[in-house]
């Protein structure tokens, strides 16, 4: 058994990891102190030559839990969102052209909105639900012309929610899940028609949730991950079925996450981007043809939850904005499919075995982790508002059993989560409280 002692020191602002047996590597990781603490930013210029994500032009406004689609010009269009740790609800609309890689500005949305959604119909563009600048819970829908650059509100949706997911299909746009009041998920599936400025409510989702995400692809609908709770992500990948309005389970997501983003990018295969718990830079990519998940060699230069994903029909697809450790962004990443190669996930999503003692702890407590095979690993320390505290890259540790004795002494009552990750791409997460 190889045991790991971690001595955290807030109050001096110092950060020191000592291992009992190995040595650790050394990274090339930055770290950044904001008013709401330390933060890890994974390097973007470490790709290596013909990595399949290149990153693009900077949006012009950086942000958090915005929303974004093409309406078949070849451009995509970035709607909303929130630029900081308050609920600042941004009416900001800015097109990107990838053919040019750049950015401008458009007319804004007349309500400002954020955890909205979005989807292409007529050539147009519709802005649905939301939280607006108050935190209330909307039901707007407003509708975007790029010919005109001019906005039109429409008949709202039967139900006001946000962190709901949008997919057009069939020339219908379908607003799925969502929450009314930032706890309480809904199962709900209700049918926007432009042509005729109604709505209809269709079969509701088998798993009630909110902050997922959804695409369609080959005829179906897929609806992916999310949160029941706000506290506990999901796995749950479910296909709607438009012509018979009918649910299937599928197979679950590899990682549970909320806050991701999905694109399918004309390939035949959907890929997962990002999301929550601990602002992954995960690329995951789901085969409908099989039913079967697999994890994409390159993973998003930028690690980030509640970022949009779009596929403007170039056979690419582009991760926008998002969040990580509390600061909002302004990363444009493009991510070509052809230029990478799916590995699958054999050990299945959490081949770690993770748990902590004492549970709550006071001064100390104890990180049992059991590892399915030897690999470097890292230990992740998060708050419970998934900003990162601490992150460190331990030694190489062994198959089999691990522990790693965290000193809490200078943390606040309250709970925590603890991360560990692997070079083999396997991760697992515990909670943790502490008392005093």
């Amino acid at each position: 058994m190889k045991r790991i002692l971690i001595l955290i020191s807030f109050s001096m602002l110092t950060l020191a990891a000592r291992a009992t047996l190995g040595q650790s590597r050394s990274n090339d990781t930055a770290f950044s102190l904001t008013d709401s603490g330390l933060h890890f930013h994974p390097s973007p210029t470490n790709a290596l030559n013909g990595d399949p994500w290149i990153a693009k032009a900077w949006m012009p406004t950086n942000r958090g839990g915005l929303a974004a689609a093409s309406p078949g010009n070849g451009k995509l269009y970035a709607l909303g969102g929130k630029n900081g740790g308050g609920a600042y609800a941004l009416a900001t609309c800015e097109e990107y052209d990838p053919n040019s890689d750049l950015w401008a500005e458009k007319a804004p949305m007349p309500t400002g909105r954020f955890y909205l959604a979005a989807a292409p119909g007529n050539g147009k563009l519709y802005a649905i639900g939301g939280q607006d600048n108050s935190g209330n819970y909307v039901a707007t829908c407003e509708e975007y012309d790029p010919s005109t650059n001019t906005w039109t509100t429409k008949s709202p949706m039967p139900t006001a929610r946000s962190g709901l997911a949008t997919v057009a299909f069939g020339g219908m746009i379908y607003t799925i899940g969502g929450t009314t009041d930032g706890t309480h998920p809904l199962a709900t599936c209700e049918v926007y028609d432009p042509s005729t400025d109604t709505w209809t409510t269709k079969s509701p989702m088998p798993t009630a949730r909110f902050r997922l995400a959804a695409v369609a692809s080959g005829g179906m609908i897929y609806v992916i991950g999310g949160t029941s709770d706000s506290i506990h992500p999901l796995a749950t990948c479910e296909a709607y079925d438009p012509v018979s309005d009918s649910w299937t389970e599928k197979s679950s997501i590899p990682g549970p996450r909320e806050g991701l983003a999905v694109a399918d990018p004309g390939n035949g295969k959907i890929y997962a981007l990002g999301g929550f718990p601990f602002y992954i830079e995960t690329c995951e990519a789901y085969d409908p043809s099989t039913n079967t998940w697999s994890t994409t060699p390159a993973p998003m230069p930028t690690a980030r939850k509640d970022l949009a994903a779009v596929a403007p029909g170039n056979g690419k697809l582009y991760a926008i904005g998002g969040e990580n450790g509390g600061d909002t962004l302004d990363a444009t990443e493009e991510y070509t499919p052809e230029a990478s190669s799916s590995v699958p996930n054999e050990n299945g999503p959490f081949p770690f075995s993770l748990s902590v003692s004492p549970n709550p702890a006071i001064n100390s407590a104890t990180i049992h982790a059991t590892l399915p095979e030897t690999a470097e690993t890292q230990v992740e320390l998060l708050d419970n508002s998934g900003h990162e505290l601490y992150i460190e890259p331990l030694n190489i540790l062994c198959a089999g059993s691990n522990d790693i004795v965290l000193s809490t002494a200078y943390l606040a009552s309250g709970t925590y989560f603890v991360r560990l990750f692997n070079s083999k791409g396997n991760s697992a997460w515990a909670r943790m409280v502490v008392e005093r």
